[in-house]
């Protein structure tokens, strides 16, 4: 994947993840706001429908202060009972009261305006107790329905539901009369009876909800509860009628009028989903007796929270889009330069010497590039330097190894023309020799022959030097063409040093290899074989078949190789450095030729060296050509 891919694909995963944890967030707030708005807006509607109920709460008192100093009383007092129960029937009906009446200590009725039963007992007790000192008491209270007259047809009705009669919700004012009422009665009662109060709990839903309806539903809509059943309410049912009559929920009804609290939250009515709030309606001794609820179309309320969500998504994701695409503006820039420096670091490293990076900027990219400007034209400097350093020592190398080729040729001959005579010596063809002269001949030759080893070692060398060591593969008989001959030049050397050579290559074991480079190897290999071993030591010569590669090894017993000696045991000029091996001569070339030679024909050479058990340098040769290694079937 391109470094523009992988930058775009992380931008977009960091859009889209900002983008969708934007959304939930501003999901999150919008319906918290909401609800929280909702909740607020409700616990202001069911305070202004207290303000409404307060308000004719304050006109009771109003009526009853108002009309306790009538003089009119005064004056149907002498006229009779009859003549003031007719008078607060006038007043009843012209304040649009439910009930006046002169009730006793006891709540008894003594006098009324027509609506309660002669000599009913009310019970307020509690209320009538706590007034006393008070000029005015006003409040809730429940009152059975059989206090209630039976002419009072109209009352009758609203406590009758589902043709059985309910107690009755009222709300009442009372005002303790003067001592001279004494004889007739202690206080002066008026009330409404909130069940089935229609126009009061309209004129609730009117004051806190100016809309009637949203969407084809009411906008808003008000009940009292006498206990857990509507008693008056906007609900309505869906033949039209009023749901008087019908149970609030056993979770409001458990929170409310057993506890005392209030609930707010959502809540189906009649198939609606309102935002409602629950208050409980206490009489004047504290006790719960009722509840006062308003709702708000929980719709709305969703409405306003997707029209919100939407605009406010709207905007998030159009900074969002402008961002991304200032980001891909600002990325393709970026990545143009970086682009820019890969080509000239391509180019460099494709042998373009002269590829620079054009990036003019000030920030970290184009520091680089500058940087890389500058490291470029110093390689380049530097490699012309080499190359031309380079060309002199090539130059100079071309004519030292042809001055090591010819000197080596002419020592070869030299020292093979000695060699020639120091055998004819010894063989007595310019007389017997004898002695201390023959032994000094001896040493001559030795030496000699090392001087030989010496000059073919340098000579191949310069072969290897110059590039013109070619291999020339054949079918060799690895025994008959390399190890027999061999072993005949060595046969002096490993006399003189006493040692017993194994030869175990089986008969007709062939390599395809160069025959004359092969001699080479094993001739730099017994050398040192019979260099290094053990005076009166055994040497070993192995060879095998396994893998497809020929495998042939030169064992020789003897010290050991130091271990930290092993990995440089093939390197130019690297000879053995160990106190018992420091007396032996040699140029270190030999086994750098095995290791070159080897290598040119595709093998490998390795070495075992552990202290008691000699030392085996081990030959593996592929086994290619018409005449597989390993197939002993003779020359």
């Amino acid at each position: 994947m391109s470094l523009r891919a992988k930058f775009s694909l992380f931008i977009l995963l960091i859009f889209g993840f900002v983008a969708v944890a934007m959304s939930l967030l501003q999901a999150h707030w919008v319906r918290t706001l909401v609800v929280e708005q909702s909740e607020a807006r409700v616990a202001q509607n069911i305070h202004a429908a207290w303000n409404v109920l307060g308000s004719r709460q304050d006109l009771l008192e109003v009526h009853v202060e108002a009309l306790d100093e009538l003089g009119e009383l005064e004056e149907y007092r002498e006229a009779g009972a009859e003549r003031l129960e007719e008078v607060l029937g006038l007043y009843r009906e012209r304040w649009h009261l439910d009930f006046v009446a002169f009730v006793d200590e006891g709540g008894r009725v003594v006098l009324n305006g027509g609506s309660l039963r002669p000599g009913a007992v009310l019970p307020l007790r509690g209320a009538l107790e706590s007034g006393r000192g008070a000029s005015v008491r006003s409040g809730y209270a429940v009152l059975p329905a059989d206090v209630f007259a039976e002419d009072g047809t109209a009352i009758g009705q609203r406590l009758t539901v589902g043709g059985e009669q309910r107690d009755a919700m009222v709300l009442f004012a009372l005002e303790r009369l003067d001592g001279e009422w004494s004889r007739e009665a202690e206080w002066l009662v008026a009330g409404v009876v909130l069940n089935g109060a229609h126009e009061l709990v309209d004129g609730i839903q009117h004051t806190i909800f100016p809309s009637d309806m949203y969407k084809g539903k009411p906008v808003g809509t008000a009940t009292i509860f006498l206990g857990p059943v509507r008693i008056a309410t906007t609900v309505q049912r869906e033949d039209g009628g009023r749901a008087i009559g019908t149970l609030v929920s056993a979770e409001v009804a458990e929170q409310v009028l057993t506890r005392g609290e209030p609930w707010t939250g959502p809540a189906v009515v009649l198939g609606n989903r309102y935002v409602s709030r629950y208050d409980p309606i206490r009489n004047l001794e504290g006790m719960v007796i009722g509840m006062l609820y308003i709702g708000e179309l929980e719709q709305i309320y969703d409405d306003i929270a997707r029209h919100t969500l939407w605009t406010s998504l709207s905007v998030l994701l159009s900074i969002l889009v402008v961002a991304l695409i200032l980001a891909f503006v600002f990325l393709a820039r970026i990545v143009g330069q970086i682009s820019a420096l890969d080509r000239a670091t391509k180019a460099f490293a494709g042998g373009d010497y002269s590829a620079r990076a054009h990036i003019q900027t000030g920030d970290e990219i184009g520091n680089v590039a500058r940087s890389f400007n500058q490291m470029a034209a110093i390689i380049e400097s530097d490699r012309l330097q080499i190359m031309r350093q380079k060309d002199e020592i090539e130059s100079a190398n071309r004519g030292y190894m042809g001055m090591l080729s010819f000197a080596t040729h002419e020592f070869r001959n030299s020292i093979g023309s000695a060699l020639l005579n120091s055998q004819l010596l010894k063989e007595g063809s310019f007389g017997e020799l004898e002695g201390d002269v023959f032994e000094g001949v001896e040493i001559i030759e030795k030496s000699l022959r090392y001087m030989s080893d010496i000059s073919d070692n340098f000579l191949q060398l310069s072969r290897i030097e110059r590039g013109e060591l070619n291999v020339t593969k054949a079918h060799v008989n690895l025994r008959d063409t390399v190890i027999a001959p061999l072993l005949e030049d060595k046969t002096g050397p490993l006399k003189t040093r006493r040692m017993t050579l194994e030869d175990a290559v089986p008969e007709g074991f062939a390599v395809h290899a160069d025959p004359s480079l092969m001699r080479v190897v094993f001739e730099n290999l017994l050398s040192n074989a019979i260099k290094y071993g053990s005076e009166g030591g055994r040497i070993r010569i192995d060879a095998d078949s396994r893998d497809g590669y020929a495998e042939v090894s030169v064992w020789n017993e003897g010290p050991a190789i130091p271990r930290d000696q092993l990995d440089t045991l093939f390197e130019k000029f690297r000879r053995f450095d160990s106190d018992t091996l420091s007396s032996k001569r040699g140029a270190g070339l030999g086994l750098f030729l095995v290791k070159h030679v080897v290598e040119r024909h595709g093998g490998e050479v390795g070495v075992e060296s552990t202290e008691g058990q000699g030392t085996r340098f081990i030959i593996r040769l592929p086994a290619h050509g018409p005449h597989a290694a390993g197939q002993h079937t003779g020359a």
